[in-house]
Formats: structure tokens, sequence, C-alpha cells
């Protein structure tokens, strides 16, 4: 990959699943037969078009990663963001094109990522994706990681609540020094 280059939701995604399939889709290879690959984003799509209507996510759904600067507002100051449309540039380009006024927007904000998954299980690659989520919300907004996401799944739209640990202090051994 290219040191400016974005990861994507869908790359973090695929390399959960495979570092091969994560290279191929950062280089914008298509699998060799995409039947299944869009049978599964057909599903993924209409699964997540009910579940954004429905009550655990709040009257107003979720909304797409690119409208986080723009501080739109749910329930009680919650903003509920899609983690499939999450995007992390590496460089850090797009945290630091922000303008001050996105960012003070996004301070007394609180932010939920949450992840749609039509199957009947989650899986621990649904949570590493709403930690992913969390992060380039982070990145996005300049605020602290957000302290929990949700993983809507299954045909009951059962939620999952995620929570969301803090990375360990940049040097561990001066903090525990101190302490």
């Amino acid at each position: 990959m290219k040191t400016g280059a974005n990861i994507t939701a869908a790359m973090f995604a695929a390399y959960l699943k495979c570092r091969r399939k994560a290279y191929l889709t950062a280089h914008g290879e298509k699998p060799p037969d995409p039947v299944f690959a869009e049978m599964r984003t057909r599903i993924s799509a209409a699964y997540k078009a009910l579940a954004s209507q429905r009550p655990p996510t709040g009257s107003t759904g979720s909304i797409d990663f690119s409208r986080v600067p723009d501080g739109v507002i749910g329930d009680a100051g919650t903003v509920v963001v899609d983690c499939e449309t999450a995007l992390y540039p590496i460089d850090g380009s797009a945290s630091a094109s922000l303008d001050q006024r996105a960012r003070r927007a996004g301070a007394d904000r609180a932010y939920v990522p949450i992840l749609y998954s039509a199957w009947e299980n989650s899986d621990q690659s649904d949570d590493l994706l709403v930690c992913f989520g969390a992060l380039a919300i982070a990145q996005a907004t300049g605020t602290e990681l957000p302290p929990k996401g949700k993983v809507l799944y299954g045909e009951g739209h059962r939620t999952k609540a995620v929570k969301i640990l803090r990375p360990p202090p940049k040097n561990t051994s001066e903090k525990m020094i101190a302490a």
C-alpha cells in the first residue's frame, strides 16, 4: 500500500478474514466469480435498511461516516455512525484537514459506532470492525475513543454491546515507575 493510502472498513474486514484478500481489495482487484460477493452485499444492504429504522438504533438511524464532521445529532445528542463506511487515513491528512468548527462540533456529542450484520451469529471480527469504526471516529473528530459500540445482528435484530478499551499509554515503563 502507498504511504498516503486510506484504510477502509471493507479493507479492514477483508484483513480480518484473510491477508491476501485484504491485499487484493486494497489494490482494486475483483473476485473472479462475483456472484456470491454481490449476493452478500445485497443481503447486507437490505438488512441495514430495515434494521436502521428499528428502535434500538433510534428513530433517525445511523449516519454515514463521511457526515461525522457535520455534527448531525440524533436523540439526546448521540450520533450513531455506520462502521461499514468508516475510513482511517494512514497519514492523518483527513483529520488534519478538518477545520476547527468540525472538531468543536465533535467535542460535545456522544458517538456510537454500529455494525449491522444480517447473519445470525456475531463473531470477534464484528467486534473488531466496531472498534475500527471507533478509532476512525476519534481521528475524524479529534476526540477520545467512544467508550462503547453496538452490533445489530440476526433476524430478530439482536443488539450486542461492544466495550471499546482505551489503548495503553505510549510509554508504559514511565507510568509504572511513577505509580
